[in-house]
Formats: C-alpha cells, structure tokens, sequence
C-alpha cells in the first residue's frame, strides 16, 4: 500500500487524482494527497478538479476497484475542535435519539468538543465501541 492519496470516481471508474492530472498536465492549486489542501483552495481548486474531471480520460489511469482502501476522508494533523448543537434540527436529532444522558431542553450555547485524531475511523473498518468513561473523566469547557 502507497501513500494515501486523493481519488476522483469519473462514471464507473476510479483514477488517483495525482496521476490522472499529472497524465493530463494538469497543475492543480492543492496538494492532491490531502482533502484539507482541496478543501482551502475553496473555489479554484474546485474548478481546477471540475475541469480535470471534464477532461479526457485517460486508461492507463484506471485504478481496480479491489486495489483501493477507503480511508477517513479527514484525518487531522492534531485534534479536530468542533461546535455541536449549533443548529435546533441538529439538536433535536440528538434528543431524539435515545442515547442516555441527552439534554432534553435546547442549550442556551452551543456545545464545543474536541475528537482527537486517533478517534477518526476508515469507512470500512469495524467500529469500535469502548466503555462510557466515568463521569468525573469528562472535561467541559464553558465560557460566559
């Protein structure tokens, strides 16, 4: 297994962002081994991956279905800090979940947590569920 790199799926095939546009003589404005890279390139580096994808295809390209491991689509280089409940249907999916110790009322702020990057998980990878931490574990961050 290589380093992992970028995909692009065009109909029913998949090429390797980086060969196909290096194929193409394409420069693209990201790294195309990183979604963070696309992802901050914002409307260019869409339109640059757009006209890549418009563009001829190219067989030699072609990557087998069987040779491709789905990863986690961001992996981030430290800790991914994140904003929950910060819309009312997000909060009310998650009152209606049935997962025990859920508010039942709608914060008055928004909830601020932190997924380290060891708690991101390839798509194809069995889940692993690990035991509730005791409460007195449990860090919260409030801020007035």
């Amino acid at each position: 297994m290589g380093m992992p790199r970028l995909g692009i799926l065009l109909g029913d095939r998949h090429f390797d962002l980086f060969s196909y546009t290096s194929l193409l003589g394409i420069e693209l404005p990201f790294d195309p081994f990183d979604l963070q890279s696309l992802i901050a390139s914002g409307e260019t580096g869409l339109r640059q991956l757009n006209d890549a994808a418009q563009s001829k295809t190219i067989d030699c390209a072609v990557l087998r279905p069987e040779s491709i491991e789905l990863l986690a689509p961001i992996r981030p280089r430290n800790a991914l800090y994140a904003v929950g409940w910060n819309y009312v249907d997000h909060f009310f999916e998650g009152k209606d979940s049935g997962r025990p110790n859920t508010p039942t009322a709608y914060p008055e702020h928004p909830v601020l947590f932190v997924r380290l990057q060891i708690r991101f998980a390839d798509p194809m990878r069995p889940f692993l569920h690990m035991p509730p931490l005791p409460r007195s574990w449990i860090g919260r961050l409030n801020s007035r």
